[in-house]
C-alpha cells in the first residue's frame, strides 16, 4: 500500500526514432507525455494505465499497469467512549469504569493502526480498548488519538475527557449548630426540644462536586428496604424551620449525590417536641411543711 508510485518508461525506436509517448487511464482520453515521460509518471489514484509508444513511421505498441493499492485517503478517528454498558461523553464525571476504542470512519485499504498519550505524555501503540478504572483528579485525565493508513497517511489528533469518581460524597445535618446526625441503624426518639428549631442540611464532594441535597421527613424510624424505595425526596435549598408543637416528633433522612453518580444516605436522630412542664406531687406550691 502506498500513496503513490513512480513508472519508469524506456522508449526507443532503432529506424524512425520516437515519435511520442501517450498514457491514459481506464477508458480516459489520451495524454501526451512525450516531453517528460523520461523522469518516470507518476500515478496517485487507483486504475489501469496504458501507456503507448508511436514511432515517427506511424507504428506504435502499448504496455498496461494495473494499480489498486493507492491509497491516499486520510484517516478520520472516533473515540468511541462506553461506561456501564452506555456511551460515554467527553467531560462528563462517572463513577463506573471507562472504555476507550478508537476507529476509523475513512475506508483506508490495509490495516489501520492508531497511537495514544495520556496527558501529553509520549506517543504509544494501540493494541487494545483502553478501560479507566481509577478516579482522576478534578481536571480529569485527556486522552489523544492517532490513526495511520497502511500508506502511511496520518489522521489528526482526536482527543477525550475523562472524569472517574467513586468517593461517596460527605454531609451533616444540625440543629442550633450541633450535629444530629445519626447512624442509620442507631436511630432513636432521644432528642427533645421546647421551642422552634431551625434544621441545616450539607454537603460536600472534593472530586467531582455535590450535584444535589434531598431530604425526607419522616415521624417514624425507616429501616433499610423502606429506605431504598423511598420516593417523594424534597431538594434541599435552605435552612428548614421546625415550628415546636407539643409532642411533635420527626427525622430527617438525606440523601447527598455527586456529580459522579455516588450516593450518602443519612438521618438526623429522632427529635421530639415537649412543651409541657413537669408534675410534682406530694406538696402545695406555697405552703408550709414541719418536721420534728
Amino acid at each position: 500500500y502506498m500513496q503513490r508510485d513512480t513508472v519508469k518508461i524506456t522508449a526507443s525506436d532503432g529506424i524512425s526514432g520516437v515519435a511520442k509517448v501517450e498514457v491514459k487511464k481506464d477508458s480516459g482520453y489520451w495524454e501526451e507525455i512525450t516531453g517528460t515521460y523520461g523522469n518516470g509518471y507518476t500515478v496517485e489514484e487507483n486504475g489501469t494505465y496504458t501507456f503507448r509508444v508511436y514511432d515517427n513511421a506511424g507504428n506504435y505498441k502499448t504496455a498496461s499497469l494495473k494499480y489498486g493499492n493507492i491509497d491516499t485517503q486520510k484517516p478520520v478517528v472516533t473515540i468511541v467512549a462506553t461506561h456501564g454498558g452506555a456511551a460515554y461523553t467527553s467531560g462528563v464525571w462517572t463513577n463506573k469504569d471507562i472504555t476507550l476504542t478508537p476507529e476509523n470512519e475513512t475506508s483506508n485499504l490495509g490495516t489501520t493502526t492508531y497511537q495514544y498519550r495520556v496527558d501529553g505524555g509520549e506517543w504509544q501503540d494501540y493494541t487494545t480498548g483502553i478501560v479507566i478504572s481509577t478516579d482522576t483528579d478534578a481536571d480529569g485525565v485527556v486522552y489523544e488519538f492517532m490513526a495511520t493508513s497502511d500508506s502511511d497517511v496520518k489522521s489528526d489528533v482526536v482527543s477525550i475527557t475523562v472524569k472517574r469518581d467513586t468517593v461517596a460524597p460527605e454531609g451533616d445535618i444540625t440543629i442550633k449548630e450541633n450535629s444530629i446526625r445519626q447512624l442509620l441503624s442507631a436511630i432513636t426518639f432521644g432528642l427533645f426540644f421546647n421551642e422552634d428549631v431551625d434544621v441545616d442540611i450539607t454537603g460536600k464532594d472534593d472530586f467531582s462536586g455535590v450535584s444535589s441535597i434531598q431530604y425526607y421527613r419522616s415521624e417514624e424510624i425507616l429501616v433499610d428496604d423502606e429506605l431504598t424505595s423511598l420516593t417523594g425526596w424534597t431538594d434541599y435549598v435552605g435552612t428548614i424551620h421546625e415550628t415546636a408543637e407539643d409532642a411533635e416528633k420527626f427525622i430527617y433522612y438525606v440523601k447527598v449525590t455527586d456529580k459522579a453518580g455516588n450516593i450518602t444516605r443519612f438521618a438526623s436522630d429522632g427529635v421530639v417536641f415537649d412543651l409541657t412542664n413537669p408534675v410534682m406531687d406530694g406538696i402545695v406550691n406555697g405552703s408550709a411543711y414541719y418536721t420534728t
